[in-house]
């Protein structure tokens, strides 16, 4: 390998410039990437606020199945049911708790699923932000070590 000629002031101000630009690609990347933890910091807090719901809908909705079933299975079970409307009205009342409950809980699974998916593009996102900032570290490493090379060749 041949030695450089002598560095011009030139050359050491644009490769100084390149530093500089490498630099602040860097820096804007790492403030991306924080950016970015922060997106998926609050993706997380979210998505586990929706399985807390989701995990209440899911309590709350069995509950009320099981209490329709309970006083179904009672009122099927009797052998004279002459003059317990009241038993039918409220098994239909039940019914209608229960179908509310379930539209909750629907409610709540189709919720978590949309934070999970902003999870899981946030950690993507994050992935591929700290991929180019691992590159944009290693062409500012590799800058500062040509700027020095240089100064040192002067």
């Amino acid at each position: 390998m041949e030695p450089n000629p002598m560095v011009s002031e030139t050359l050491l101000r644009t490769l100084n410039a390149a530093l500089i630009d490498a630099g602040n690609r860097r820096n804007a990347l790492q403030f991306g990437v924080n950016e970015l933890r922060s997106v998926l910091a609050n993706a997380k807090a979210s998505l586990q606020r929706a399985e807390v719901q989701e995990s209440n809908a899911v309590g709350a909705n069995d509950r009320k199945k099981a209490e329709h079933r309970e006083l179904l299975d009672y009122y099927n079970g009797l052998a004279d049911k002459t003059g317990l409307s009241s038993i039918l009205n409220r098994i239909e009342v039940l019914a209608n708790e229960q179908l509310e409950t379930h539209r909750h809980l629907q409610t709540s699974r189709d919720i978590r699923m949309n934070y999970q998916g902003q999870w899981d593009q946030a950690q993507t996102n994050l992935a591929v932000a700290e991929k180019a900032l691992e590159e944009a570290v290693k062409e500012w490493q590799r800058m500062s070590a040509e700027v020095e090379k240089a100064r040192n060749e002067r």
